[in-house]
């Protein structure tokens, strides 16, 4: 599925606010729910993104480590508490 770069365009604003949202209850929330079965959209929607934002020539967010999160390594956090790297 895709949007057509012209309605990204007209609705940036929309777009991007959405993104927002999404980044912030993924962050607060949504990691707890992240599994080995669920994490592939995690992903690629995480690989997709900034690919969005450059198609309509638009600053991407700073989205890294946030959507990309694998499974593992939150399963690491949860044992051992969050790393210094930051990881």
């Amino acid at each position: 599925m895709s949007m057509p770069l012209d309605y990204l365009r007209q609705n940036y604003e929309a777009f991007d606010g959405i993104v927002g949202i999404l980044m912030a209850s993924h962050i607060d929330v949504g990691r707890a729910y992240i599994t080995e079965e669920n994490e592939a959209p995690f992903l690629e929607f995480s690989r997709r993104l900034p690919v969005t934002y450059e198609a309509p020539d638009r600053l991407k967010p700073d989205s890294s480590g946030i959507f990309d999160v694998r499974y593992e390594t939150l399963r690491r956090w949860r044992e051992g508490g969050i790393p210094l790297s930051g990881e």
